[in-house]
């Protein structure tokens, strides 16, 4: 998949308010949403950071992730800062650290883990200090499940009609559509309404180039933050991928 987890970065600040959360495929799409989905803003935070200790948690802004993988396995992330999103990161110390569903994550920066999904693909994130416990909860949207990708094998100047299962819808969707062989990616913010037609593929000078085009749609739910945080965003996103064939003039 060419746009993956860097854009789950590569992905992202398109749906905080509508359109703060961005993503791509799982390995771009994961990096760009640890980076608290930053791809439509142009950057992570700063570098600067300074420690959990020093801040109240009425002086954090939270940055929280759940995202279901098309492998079944969940990947959780939570980042800190102060500022706003794009302030000062913080480092967790002292007692400080991440529980997802009771179990302790690692203290990185971002903090991130992978996980089992759970029965009811409820998350609780809980940031731990010594002296309290602030609990965000964060659902996994139902599986955008692709149910076709019309045509399968797709000639110049054809474009491709992508439908797939509405009936449980989020908030949002991000469908990207890759190819080795084609000189333009495309990617979609759309509405969760079960159908979009790509526009016409470009593809590299050889009319007789092939190539495998990759579909991903990411369904995308935002929550809020726990109200004890400065502010921030919570988000769950789960994803499906299909394929079809680019076969130019042949």
């Amino acid at each position: 998949m060419a746009f993956g987890i860097f854009v789950l970065t590569v992905y992202a600040n398109i749906i905080v308010g509508l359109n703060e959360i961005r993503s791509s495929i799982w390995p771009r799409f994961f990096v760009g949403f640890v980076c608290g989905a930053v791809l439509a803003s142009g950057g992570c935070a700063t570098t600067e950071s300074t420690r959990s200790e020093n801040v109240k948690t009425s002086g954090l802004y939270a940055d929280l992730n759940v995202i279901h993988r098309p492998d079944d396995s969940v990947t959780v992330s939570a980042s800190l800062h102060v500022g706003g999103r794009y302030g000062t990161s913080v480092e967790l110390s002292g007692a400080d650290h991440w529980d997802v569903n009771g179990e302790a994550f690692p203290a990185s920066d971002p903090g991130s883990t992978r996980i089992a999904p759970t029965a009811d693909n409820t998350y609780n994130l809980t940031f731990v200090r010594s002296d309290e416990q602030v609990t965000t909860t964060i659902v996994a949207p139902a599986n955008p499940t692709i149910l076709s990708l019309t045509p399968d094998k797709i000639r110049v100047t054809d474009r491709l009609t992508i439908t797939w299962d509405a009936t449980a819808p989020g908030d949002q969707l991000i469908i990207n559509v890759t190819g080795d062989c084609l000189t333009t990616q495309q990617s979609y913010n759309t509405l969760d309404d079960g159908t979009l037609t790509t526009d016409m593929f470009s593809a590299t000078p050889d009319p007789t180039t092939t190539c495998p085009i990759d579909v991903e749609i990411v369904r995308t739910t935002t929550f809020s933050v726990n109200a004890s945080f400065e502010g921030g965003v919570a988000a769950g996103l789960r994803s499906a991928t299909g394929s079809a064939e680019y076969i130019g003039l042949n």
